[in-house]
């Protein structure tokens, strides 16, 4: 088994949020990783666990979900 998670890519003035933030914590810490490696995104629950046998059946689960769902807001707060 692997653990999968679901991961949305920020876009436009949020994505801009994040780095200048992720700016920030390289300034406070030194580590670029999140900015070298990172790009800025939302991962969506704690992931799933699935088994090789299950990786084909879970794309087409996610292909068929994703082709009714609308875009939706994100409102980063606290920072």
């Amino acid at each position: 088994m692997k653990k999968y998670s679901i991961v949305t890519y920020l876009e436009g003035q949020v994505k801009q949020d994040v780095r200048s933030i992720q700016q920030e914590l390289f300034e406070l810490t030194g580590s670029r990783e999140c900015l070298d490696s990172w790009s800025p995104h939302l991962t969506v629950g704690n992931g799933i666990e699935v088994s090789e046998e299950q990786i084909s059946d879970l794309e087409k689960v996610i292909a068929k979900f994703t082709e009714s769902q609308a875009g939706f807001d994100v409102e980063l707060s606290g920072f």
